[in-house]
């Protein structure tokens, strides 16, 4: 994979997970320079950890604290192989009449959920119906 710039890696990569940056960036000392350079950004205000290993860019003239990524990006970045189900299936298509602040996810192997302020993300396991033993992967 092509190496790419800090800033060109964030301005495509509004929410990223630190294997991304890793293989993006490729920096020096491999994960750990990687792990350096994010620290670098998250104390100058460019970079939120929203959990752990799972990065924002902040956009210039917000202050974190008030920043708030889009849940879907982090929900995508925290478990690429997700599916988006029920209600944020439908907000994601734009097919909803009204927002939620909790956005669901079935995915392989379920974790805890991830509650920032009013949001929660779930992920929940595959129905068994949608799972790999009946036919094709969802």
């Amino acid at each position: 994979m092509k190496r790419q710039a800090t800033n060109d890696f964030f301005a495509t990569h509004p929410v990223f997970s630190l294997d991304e940056a890793s293989s993006m960036l490729s920096p020096p000392g491999g994960k750990s320079g990687t792990i350096e350079r994010l620290k670098y950004h998250l104390q100058t205000g460019r970079l939120k950890l929203v959990t752990r290993e799972i990065y924002a860019v902040v956009p210039p003239g917000i202050s974190i604290e008030r920043f708030h990524p889009d849940p879907f990006l982090v929900a995508a970045a925290i478990r690429p192989d997700g599916v988006f189900s029920c209600h944020s299936a439908m907000e994601l298509l734009g097919a909803a009449h009204s927002t939620w602040n909790r956005y669901t996810l079935y995915v392989d192997t379920p974790r805890r959920p991830l509650v920032s302020g009013s949001t929660t993300i779930q992920f929940i396991k595959h129905p068994p119906a949608l799972g790999p033993k009946h036919g094709r992967p969802f």
